[in-house]
């Protein structure tokens, strides 16, 4: 034992006071062998020789060994902050409990050594300790934390992190109670066809009793009788707003009530009739005259200052059926106080009276007139007459008052050129727009009317309109903010309703009610859409037409998560076999060691052999290498072969990520074919695009498999599928599909007819016959020939007996993270790599081994699994079971780990326990798969459970905010063997390179440069050229060929929106961009060039423009942009938040940032500093770092220049010194005004 160092003079002891609480107690005595008071007489007031460990900041660990008992007691306590002493822990994983044999620690550098006196009291004494606990206390927490104690509270942040997640599932997966429902409504397609259908509910809400107070107040104080409904909307005169809801509320409602500063007016609007159409036309074709109609009689006059004829042009004659009636005169009377009155004399004359003859007519009737004013100034109260003379025509053509789709779209372009936000709701026929005060109403409204395309049914400035005011009862604003974060984080989620339960059922049956339209459901209304693309869905469709016919009552509607649940269960399973492992099959993980360096990397084993750049490693695998590799791609493959358990492969944007990885696969295999490599990424795409890089014309040893729901693959990955090959031997297979599949996450797209042709066991024989040509003798000519036949069309036998050898020697299997821990997984490599193998046999056999080793069943099953008849024997039991449990396992030689960096500590286990080697790839400078700590500790307060609250307190900012992978690679003592840097990238122009280069400049990196190939062909304007970044485009105050990066500065504010942003003047500005793109010299004949590419999604792929923004509400904002860019300008656009970007590149893209240095607040302008999301470096890297051929900012220049993040550096501004000095800074947005 060590010897004590007295650092307090004279040998005392240091009183150390530990709190225990009555309940602690309890606990404990639950469960120790030893109770508190037992316990307590060995420790209490006695001078005991302590060890000291930090756990946590404020969690400390006490060993106290006694040798003559033969244990110790180790006391897990947790600092008190406001009685400085210590506070015990009972109820937690890490809990205060007596231990045997002794075990004490014995590297130094983790614990400190003390002579104490350790007094027990209640958690409620007064005593306060001494000032040397609180000094002992300090100490402790400077130590380092034990590396089994870090891995300890790891694993414990993780299973809570799985706890939380459950949490939240349970949550959203609240049904919604159901007051009605409608017929489903078809939604066809331009040719009439039904694409799909919408089923819209409506939910049990409370009537608004709340409001009756309110409602009474308003009636007995203002005689105001409107209602509020359920979301706390009211329809008001505007007068009523100012003069009654506000007094009320400001007089009695202040603690319960508020009004939104913004109010809604809706227009109901009507087609133009064609007198208001023929009035337009006239008034642009005839200006120096004035018009009058009357919709009674269906005509209009045409005035002029002389008696001159006024001709209407002829086509316009014919287009609305004129027919001339004869003369008017409009005479306006005004008397003495200034009042007037209007009257009109008509004269009507043959509709063929020539013209001449009518223009005499006019002249004599003119006369007239004035004979009449004259008359009418012998009464002594007229004080003026004024007339006009016209001539009258009827209007016998009318239109049939229908608003079109082309009106709505035209209405639309329209009003989006307006300076202010106007709603257009095609199904109720309104337009609405927010004001504040009576006067922006007016304006707002004046400017609308300029838009003469339609009539306002009733308007806003008759004294009876009324408007929609939006309440919010204070102590409910919360769960109406609530039901809308929910709504939208089960935005496209399947929905179902549970059917009663059959007569001796134990469960309900579901259907399918479609996927949720976020953007259409409110507090009172659910929308579903559901799709008819596939035959599942027809079928899904069909059913639930049938039940809805039939009128049953519907009492819930509920989200279909059983995928996201599933998913919950294997994480929880891939964590028992660190934390509860077993020697059940795939009861633990495959490597031993995986439990501690998936936590501490330095516990991986380091590379010994030498494999530099001038080792004979290099050179071997330089020869054998099956694509062109640079120097640090080849040293990241050179690591990945040569580690034992772990390998880190960091790989910022365009570096070759997909390629090191296909090589590193060629490299393994060619070493041995027998390897089983399993190959994973976050997305299907991802891993199908990896799995397609494999295939070699030069080879046929690589064998690929993809496991997962193949609906979900995209065609590259449908080939290798096991579905996809069995179909093409026998065309009646049926796939099965298993219910613990994740549930789809995006939207559907049209499937591709799909031929069974394409499969893995079909190219590969193709490529065996191929390659049967090369280097034989004329003598095997027409052997060859035939055999090639027979490959290239064979009969079910031969696709047989070939789709047997490919499973038989498939040595690569590719999926996605989350799908590596379902019960499917397991069961697809079960039937392709063991196939035969019973494994329920194989179970019966290990138990009647383990419970009844002497039944003689045990010899009868052996004989059925086919085990070596030399194993027959108990005494090769334990030979029998190693065997069994080596079959029944799921194992891979090695497993690699793409998009490493998006997944959280537990995604990753799931399919690294199944390996014996894992090479774990991302870039830790790109986004983790959480970042932001106050929206999930947020959301998991807002649950009603009480472990919630805990658990919000427990997962730490460090947890959430860094990947698992960072903290892997970037762990000071990982050895440097097992850790490659991939630095040159192949996918910006140089340019564009030089602005985001600064955030691969530390310690730790090898810096980003682009490729040599880059450098020397970025600016050939041959575009066919792979590495041409060339775009082109020249327009004066935008743009040059030289240019491929801009700041467009948009110095406006940014509006709250529930708790995102938008920023309406951002969204302007990129219109203008795309619309100054659009009209650049040059930009036709980029985009005309990519029309030769025969493959439509990589053709849409070269031309799409892509648009991100920082904030959801902002891509939503950015739609209305979307489809003026493809309807009227014809550019696809690819529209997403920067998170759904990552991975994703396009030749252009805009960037919207959003964030500025004033914000609208209820109409309020005020002074901001916070950048939000935009402060994340890594989201910034993946902003930046899309773009191959320009990159366009557009966005608060001074604002994000002054942002420094939290370790002092310049981020943005750095990014924008480089536009400035090698792109373009358009200091105003509003100078880009040549297409207004």
């Amino acid at each position: 034992m060590a010897i004590h160092e007295d650092i307090f003079g004279g040998g005392n002891a240091i009183e150390v006071i530990v709190r225990w609480h009555e309940k602690a107690i309890s606990d404990f005595n639950k469960n120790s062998p030893k109770t508190y008071e037992q316990i307590k007489q060995l420790i209490d007031g006695k001078e005991l020789i302590c060890y000291f460990l930090k756990v946590k900041d404020l969690e400390q660990r006490i060993i106290i060994p006694f040798t003559n008992e033969e244990l110790q007691v180790e006391i897990f306590a947790e600092w008190d902050e406001k009685l400085f002493s210590h506070k015990i822990k009972v109820k937690t994983n890490k809990k205060t409990r007596v231990v045997t044999p002794i075990s004490l620690p014995d590297e130094k550098e983790y614990f400190i050594e003390e002579t104490c006196r350790i007094v027990f009291i209640d958690i409620n004494d007064s005593r306060f300790p001494v000032r040397e606990q609180l000094e002992l206390f300090q100490r402790v927490a400077s130590l380092e934390i034990l590396p089994k104690t870090k891995i300890e509270n790891d694993l414990e942040i993780w299973d809570k992190y799985i706890q939380a997640q459950d949490i939240l599932l349970k949550r959203y997966s609240q049904p919604f109670p159901v007051k009605r429902y409608y017929p489903l409504l078809e939604i066809k397609s331009e040719s009439g066809n039904v694409t799909r259908y919408k089923f819209k509910v409506d939910l049990h809400l409370p009537d608004g009793a709340d409001y009756k107070e309110i409602e009474e107040e308003l009636r007995t104080e203002f005689n105001i009788y409107d209602q509020f409904d359920a979301e706390g909307n009211i329809q008001l005169k505007l007068d009523d707003v100012f003069r009654g809801l506000d007094f009320v509320i400001e007089k009695k409602f202040k603690q319960v009530l508020e009004r939104e500063k913004s109010i809604a007016c809706i227009l109901q609007i009507k087609a133009l009739s064609a007198l208001d159409t023929l009035a337009i036309e006239l008034r642009n074709r005839m200006p120096n005259c004035t018009f009058s109609s009357e919709y009674r009689t269906k005509q209009i006059s045409v005035f002029s200052s002389d008696t001159r004829i006024n001709p209407i042009p002829q086509p316009i004659f014919k287009e609305y059926g004129l027919k001339r009636l004869g003369v008017v005169a409009s005479i306006r009377i005004t008397d003495n106080d200034g009042k007037f009155t209007v009257e009109y004399k008509k004269q009507d004359l043959n509709e063929r009276m020539p013209f001449r003859d009518f223009e005499r007519a006019k002249t004599t009737f003119a006369s007239s007139i004035v004979k009449y004013r004259n008359e009418l100034f012998k009464n002594p109260n007229v004080s003026s007459v004024k007339f006009r003379i016209g001539e009258s025509y009827l209007v016998t053509k009318q239109n049939d008052g229908t608003l079109t789709d082309e009106f709505w779209t035209d209405l639309k372009r329209d009003i989006y050129n307006l300076d202010f936000k106007v709603e257009a709701n095609e199904t109720t026929n309104t337009l609405s727009f927010d004001f504040a005060s009576k006067e922006e109403c007016i304006e707002k409204y004046n400017k609308l009317k300029t838009i003469s395309k339609f009539q306002i049914v009733f308007t806003p400035d008759k004294p009876d309109f009324k408007f929609k005011i939006k309440t919010n009862l204070i102590k409910n604003k919360t769960d109406k903010q609530l039901f809308y974060e929910r709504i939208e984080n089960l935005r496209g989620v399947d929905f179902q309703i549970a059917l009663p339960l059959k007569e001796g059922a134990k469960r309900n049956d579901y259907l399918p009610i479609g996927k949720l339209i976020a953007n259409e459901s409110d507090l009172t209304t659910l929308v579903f859409s559901i799709p008819l693309k596939r035959k599942d869905e027809k079928a899904a469709a069909k059913k639930l037409l049938e039940y809805t016919d039939e009128k049953p009552p519907i009492s819930s509607v509920e989200p279909n998560l059983k995928g996201d649940q599933a998913k919950i269960g294997w994480l929880v399973q891939a964590m028992a076999k660190l934390t509860n492992q077993t020697d059940r099959p795939n009861g633990k993980a495959i490597n031993d060691k995986l439990g501690q360096f998936i936590f501490d990397s330095s516990k991986a084993e380091e590379i010994f052999k030498d494999i530099s750049a001038d080792s004979e490693e290099w050179q071997r695998v330089k020869a054998n290498e099956m694509l062109k590799l640079n120097d640090s791609q080849r040293e990241a493959i050179l690591a990945a072969l040569h580690a034992r358990d772990l390998c880190l492969l960091q790989g910022p944007p365009g570096t070759g990520k997909t390629t090191v990885i296909a090589e590193l696969i060629w490299q393994l295999i060619s070493q041995s074919q027998n390897q089983k490599i399993l190959l994973t990424s976050e997305t299907n795409l991802a891993v199908d695009n990896a799995i397609e890089k494999l295939i070699n014309k030069q080879h046929t040893i690589v064998k690929p498999l993809r496991f997962g729901k193949d609906t979900k693959f995209e065609e590259e990955g449908k080939k290798y599928s096991f579905n996809r090959i069995m179909k093409w031997i026998d065309e009646k297979f049926e796939g099965e599909d298993f219910e613990d599949d994740s549930a789809e996450e995006n939207e559907d797209e049209e499937l591709a007819k799909e031929d069974p042709r394409n499969n893995a066991v079909q190219i590969w024989m193709n490529r065996i016959a191929e390659g049967s040509h090369k280097n034989i003798s004329g003598k095997y000519d027409n052997a060859l020939k035939n055999w090639a036949i027979e490959l290239s069309q064979p009969d079910r036998e031969i696709k047989r007996y070939f789709s047997d050898k490919y499973f038989k020697y498939a040595n690569v299997v590719g999926s996605t993270c989350s799908s590596a821990g379902s019960g499917s997984f397991n069961r697809d490599y079960a039937k392709i790599f063991n196939v035969g193998f019973n494994p329920k046999v194989a179970s019966e056999v290990l138990y009647l081994i383990e419970t009844y080793p002497d039944s003689r069943k045990i010899w009868s099953l052996l004989e059925e699994l086919e085990l070596p008849a030399e194993l027959h024997s108990r005494n090769h039991f334990p030979e029998i079971k190693a065997a069994l449990k080596q079959k029944l396992n799921t194992t891979f030689d090695v497993v690699i780990m793409d998009e490493a960096s998006k997944a959280t500590p537990p995604e990753m286990l799931l399919p690294l326990c199944f390996g014996k080697k894992s090479i774990v790839i991302g870039d830790h400078k790109q986004l983790p798969p959480m970042l932001n700590e106050k929206e999930f500790k947020e959301a998991l307060l807002e649950v009603k459970d009480p472990r919630a609250k805990v658990l919000s307190e427990e997962i730490d900012k460090e947890f959430v905010e860094t990947s698992q992978f960072e903290r892997l690679i970037m762990n000071p003592k990982v050895s440097k063997t097992i850790v490659a840097r991939l630095n040159i990238q192949y996918r910006m122009h140089p340019k564009i390179n030089n602005v985001i280069k600064q955030f691969y400049t530390g310690e730790t990196d090898k810096g980003l440069n682009p490729a040599q190939e880059l450098l020397d062909n970025a600016d050939d304007t041959n575009l066919s050229n792979p590495f041409s970044r060339h775009h082109g485009f020249l327009h004066d105050q935008f743009i040059k060929p030289e240019i491929h990066t801009i700041w467009v500065n948009v110095d406006e504010p940014e509006e709250q929106s529930g708790t995102s942003r938008v920023n309406e003047k951002e969204a302007e500005a990129v219109k203008t961009v795309l619309t100054y793109l659009k009209n650049s010299t040059g930009f036709q004949e980029y985009f005309s060039s990519w029309e030769s590419i025969k493959d439509e999604d990589k053709r849409i792929q070269e031309q799409e423009v892509g648009i991100i923004s920082f904030y959801g509400h902002q891509v939503k904002k950015l739609q209305d942009v979307r489809k003026y860019a493809q309807n009227d300008l014809n550019i696809p656009i690819r529209l997403k938040t920067v998170d759904k970007f990552q991975g994703m590149e396009r030749n252009i893209v805009i960037v919207s940032t959003v964030r500025s240095n004033k914000i609208i607040r209820n109409g309020i302008l005020e002074p901001n500093a916070d950048i939000g999301f935009a402060k994340a470096p890594e989201r910034l890297n993946v902003a930046l770092s899309r773009a191959r051929r320009l990159l366009i900012v557009v966005g608060n220049l001074h604002f994000f220049e002054s942002y420094k993040d939290k370790s002092g550096d310049a981020i943005y501004k750095n990014a924008i010194e480089i536009i400035r000095k090698e792109g373009l800074i358009i200091d105003d947005y509003k100078k880009l005004n040549r297409y207004k």
